[in-house]
């Protein structure tokens, strides 16, 4: 899934430079991290292959930003708000719906075709650690996505 693109230019000594501008191209390959070997074909006889790893991530065709809500540490019963923006790389946003939503948490969808933004409303019902997922269920002109937004907080009592 690598593009590439080679510039030559002389040098002063005569001998070639050469710049070599890459571009990845992660169509079909899955959401997550990746690596493997760039070889390059020389035409020198010391080096004639020269091989650089390479580690790359590939993003979710529909994402949240934050990737995570974070509601810190939050009184037990009070409300806590944040918004997060559902960015797409897989055409405009057509609708969004909550899929799964723990007992704790609201989620006000956008009204109108086309928003991408989504506010939660969470509140913690007992003191701790709590950790959740809300998961978003987003259409786009190119398909259906789903996005897991995993959701933390420390609720006390004082």
């Amino acid at each position: 899934p690598i593009v590439w693109e080679l510039e030559s230019s002389a040098t002063a000594n005569g001998l070639r430079q050469y710049a070599l501008r890459l571009r990845l191209v992660p169509q079909g390959l899955p959401a997550g991290p990746h690596e493997g070997p760039l070889c390059l074909r020389t035409t020198s006889t010391t080096r004639p292959t020269i091989t650089i790893p390479v580690r790359f991530e590939v993003l979710a065709a529909v994402r949240a930003v934050p990737g995570v809500v974070s509601i810190g540490t939050a009184r037990v019963g009070q409300p806590q708000r944040q918004e997060l923006e559902l960015v797409s790389d897989a055409g405009p946003i057509v609708a969004i719906s909550a899929e799964s939503l723990p007992p704790q948490c609201m989620v006000d969808l956008p009204e109108k075709p086309g928003g991408n933004r989504v506010a939660m409303t969470i509140r913690l019902a007992r003191p701790g650690i709590w950790r959740q997922e809300v998961i978003l269920s987003v259409r786009t002109e190119r398909g259906a996505h789903r996005v897991v937004v995993p959701c933390v907080g420390l609720g006390t009592e004082d």
